[in-house]
């Protein structure tokens, strides 16, 4: 997912699209992600 996020902006792959695909992923999950979890990512 993170390779397409990148692609499809036409842009290397970042730690701005590695958090995009986390975001999305956590969403599938149910789940919660907090600031402190990627504190310090972008």
């Amino acid at each position: 997912m993170l390779a397409f996020l990148a692609a499809d902006a036409n842009e290397a792959v970042t730690m701005y699209y590695m958090l995009q695909a986390v975001k999305i992923e956590y969403i599938k999950l149910e789940r919660s992600l907090t600031d402190t979890k990627v504190k310090g990512w972008v």
